[in-house]
């Protein structure tokens, strides 16, 4: 009986590290996910003339070029 619970065992911890794995794994697409969509508002606010940001690029932009 003692292998069949060392491989029960063993079965046990490899579940485990596949879930923290896939839990890690979570964190950093949720973590993707978040700086994809902060830099498309950027872009966002960059691209809408009526921002105060494109507004002020703009006068930036014309006074050094």
């Amino acid at each position: 009986m003692p292998p069949h619970k060392t491989i029960t065992q063993a079965l046990a911890e490899h579940i485990q590290q596949l879930k923290n794995l896939r839990t890690q794994k979570e964190k950093e697409y949720r973590k993707l996910v978040y700086e994809y969509n902060r830099k498309q508002i950027n872009l966002n606010v960059l691209a809408d003339p009526h921002s105060d940001l494109y507004k002020k690029l703009k006068v930036e932009a014309e006074i050094f070029f």
